[in-house]
């Protein structure tokens, strides 16, 4: 506070009697005289089903001190307290230095007995709740495989039914009857319960082997719980996007549908994994199960029903579209199984329902699209043209919506027509005439009729139809009908003449030499299969009585020469195995980028050799004209020179005969 010039300090004063430091009576008298809080018991957790594990763990370890005990007390007294203090010290040690259990061996340890005495008890206890056995048999199985590592979501490597694979006959047997045995509710119920403690126990980086071996047998047995709840399975794989290891593990759950057939492959592929292959974590493996799908499943006539044509589209979309997400190599393998996907999609009667895709193609055939979509597009509307007749039907209702599609697929058709074009003609003349009157009707709209597709539609219909009404010599039917002139007049010549040997035909066709020839063949036939008939079997058994020998000596030989190139091979052959799948890789990436160079190298070379073929032709043209006007005039025209050739080979025939002459009358 100021007053007058001056700061003075304002406080308040302090209380006469001071607070005295306490000392240790006091101390002591003043915690007596404070309340004091008794701590409550602990609440006891209520009895479950999984405190099994526990009190089974208890009576484990109480067994194997009891067991530690009694050994000890029948060791010196100087070596019992070193044990013990060995004992404690050493337990940490121990699980330190304890080495990785591999599934194989986790598997192998695993006593059916005890499978089996455990589900009796719960079976006991929970006589009418198969949901409790199988969660019970689940979180055994998963703590006796706890030891093991895991450390891959998708098994990346092993068989298609690994781990199920290393079960032992017994347990998989007892797991599929308690399995079998419930019902269908229960075990969807039980399923959703092992993918969900299979993603929880693995983000608290604990083994899953066991709800894992159960999804498997599960989905082997009743793999339509898959299949009927695709969306949920998507929602579930959607919400775990963007943890990789979980979501690579709810498509290795719903992808165990595959193994079962092709069909319900491919559905669980194109309703799950279609739809997050633009994820780039994802992507690999989804093409590597559908890879995996076809090798495992080489019969494609399973798989008809698994691919709808709504899908395949939008499959044909992704593969074919320049802005997918996927990277090329993904791309060029999708590519690869691009042709099956093809013939699972068109069915097995596809002469009758490829008129449904046709309009499906026809819509993406744009004028701008890429070369690569272009000419699949082409491809496939072509074939659905030569093999069911109904789609130049559908081809005419959606002509006018796709004039602009069918303008490109008209001039295909323009192009192709004389070459390799196996279409129906009559049925393509129709389309083309019914398109050239609607041609007609659309020229009064000027919306349309100025339009460059309008346009291109009208002079490419007048070209097909000129060329498709241009008359051709039928030379199949030209020559039947001669053939069958030709027989008919030589069976009236037989009976006009009362028989074959009396006809004019006959006696033409001898006085000609081809009867005699024809019967001199046929004697020479006749008596040179009576000598064969006659003198085979001695000369085979002469033959096999000395060739026989050595044969048998040769064969010996060839078979020591083989085995012993197999045995000094077996380590060349399993590098090359080993290098199989490298190289397959390999050609995957590299060889539609090396047939499209040989593809434009051919052309070009083509082209060239078209382009001198026909430049040499010119001028060689050019240089005979030349000549017959200039050179082969007068005496060196080429009635001379023909003439002059023929004297000179009559002179070197009659100077030939003369010598001839000479020597047969002089020498011989």
């Amino acid at each position: 506070m100021r007053g007058g010039d001056s700061w003075k300090t304002v406080g308040h004063k302090k209380s006469a009697k001071a607070a005295e430091p306490l000392n240790k009576i006091k101390k002591k008298q003043l915690m007596e005289k404070m309340p004091t809080i008794e701590p409550s018991a602990p609440i006891e957790e209520s009895n479950t089903i999984y405190n099994a594990f526990l009190r089974e763990e208890e009576k484990r370890e109480r067994k194997e001190r009891e067991a530690q005990q009694h050994a000890a007390n029948h060791d010196s007294p100087s070596k019992k307290g070193s044990i013990v203090v060995k004992k404690k010290v050493g337990d940490k040690a121990e699980k330190k230095k304890e080495k990785p259990v591999t599934l194989e061996e986790a598997i192998k340890s695993i006593d059916v007995n005890e499978l089996k005495n455990w589900l009796t008890k719960i079976q006991v206890a929970f006589p009418d709740n198969p949901d409790v056995w199988l969660k019970d048999l689940a979180c055994l199985l998963n703590l006796r495989l706890d030891k093991v590592p895991d450390t891959d979501p998708i098994f990346n490597g092993k068989p298609s039914n690994y781990p199920c694979s290393l079960l032992t006959k017994p347990i998989k047997d007892l797991l599929q009857s308690v399995i079998k045995e419930s019902p269908p509710k229960t075990l969807s119920v039980f399923l959703d319960f092992c993918i969900d403690s299979m993603l929880a126990d693995h983000s608290k980086a604990v083994a899953t082997f066991g709800y894992r071996l159960f999804i498997q047998l599960i989905i082997a047995i009743r793999p339509d719980i898959v299949l009927s709840s695709r969306d949920k399975y998507l929602q579930l794989l959607q919400q775990n996007i963007n943890r990789p290891a979980r979501a690579l593990m709810v498509l290795w759950s719903v992808g165990q549908v595959g193994h079962a057939n092709l069909a319900s492959g491919l559905n669980v592929w194109l309703g799950i994994m279609l739809p997050v292959m633009n994820v780039r974590s994802l992507a690999n493996y989804c093409v590597l199960y559908l890879e995996n799908l076809f090798r495992e499943h080489t019969n494609l006539k399973s798989g008809y029903e698994g691919l709808p044509k709504k899908d395949f589209f939008k499959l044909f979309d992704e593969l074919f579209s320049l802005q997918s997400n996927l990277s090329s190599d993904l791309k060029k393998r999708l590519q690869y199984l691009y042709p099956k996907l093809k013939e699972v999609a068109w069915g097995p009667q596809s002469e009758t329902t490829l008129h449904n895709l046709f309009s499906s193609f026809l819509s993406r055939c744009m004028p701008d699209c890429h070369s690569s979509k272009k000419t699949e597009l082409l491809s496939c509307l072509e074939q659905c043209l030569i093999t069911d007749s109904q789609s130049f039907s559908v081809w005419r209702q959606v002509y006018v919506k796709h004039l602009q599609q069918s303008s490109v697929l008209l001039l295909h058709i323009s192009e192709r027509l004389d070459k390799q074009l196996s279409v129906n003609r009559k049925l393509l003349r129709e389309t083309v005439q019914a398109f050239h009157l609607t041609n007609e009707e659309m020229i009064q709209d000027p919306t349309v009729a100025h339009t460059p597709h309008y346009k291109a539609c009208v002079r490419v219909c007048k070209d097909l139809l000129v060329r498709l009404n241009a008359s051709t010599l039928p030379w199949r039917q030209l020559v039947f009908l001669v053939l069958m002139i030709l027989l008919a007049v030589f069976a009236y010549d037989c009976y006009s003449s009362g028989g074959v040997y009396k006809s004019q035909t006959y006696r033409t066709v001898d006085s000609l030499g081809v009867v005699s020839v024809l019967q001199h063949c046929w004697h020479r036939i006749v008596y040179y299969c009576k000598w064969l008939a006659a003198h085979t079997p001695y000369y085979f058994a002469k033959t096999s009585a000395i060739v026989s020998p050595y044969l048998v000596l040769a064969w010996e030989k060839i078979r020591q020469v083989a085995s012993l190139i197999g045995t000094y091979s077996q380590p060349i052959v399993a590098r090359v195995q080993a290098q199989i799948p490298v190289v397959q890789q390999w050609l995957v990436e590299k060889l539609p980028v090396v047939l499209e160079a040989l593809s434009a190298c051919l052309t070009f070379t083509v082209n060239i050799a078209s382009w001198l073929i026909s430049t040499a032709w010119h001028y060689c043209c050019v240089v005979g004209d030349w000549l017959l006007t200039n050179v082969f005039i007068g005496r060196f025209s080429p009635d001379n020179i023909l003439s002059g050739l023929s004297w000179v080979l009559l002179s070197i025939q009659s100077l030939c005969y003369n010598a001839y002459v000479w020597c047969k009358a002089f020498i011989v």
